[in-house]
């Protein structure tokens, strides 16, 4: 019982260890798609999900995700047509 629970342990670090790294990639202001993220994490949906749920991003429609800037006031969002130039 005490191997799992220090395997559970492990691999709870690990997780988190991997998504600051994917974390490290992201730039304020810009607008992610799920494949830009693929290139940083085997587990991209699980992370997507993480980091919308504490709010480091901001789903803005299916596959499109925003690393908000950061000001003295809060979140900076970006206007609309910035994210639409994409395709």
């Amino acid at each position: 019982m005490k191997i799992l629970a220090k395997w559970k342990a492990f691999a709870y670090i690990v997780g988190m260890a991997k998504l600051e790294e994917l974390k490290r990639h992201l730039r304020p202001g810009r607008v992610y798609r799920r494949e830009d993220l693929a290139q940083w994490s085997k587990a991209v949906d699980r992370h997507l999900k993480q980091l919308v749920s504490d709010g480091t991003l901001t789903k803005l429609a299916p596959g499109l995700y925003l690393y908000p800037e950061q000001t003295v006031l809060g979140k900076l969002r970006r206007r609309t047509t910035s994210w639409l130039r994409l395709s």
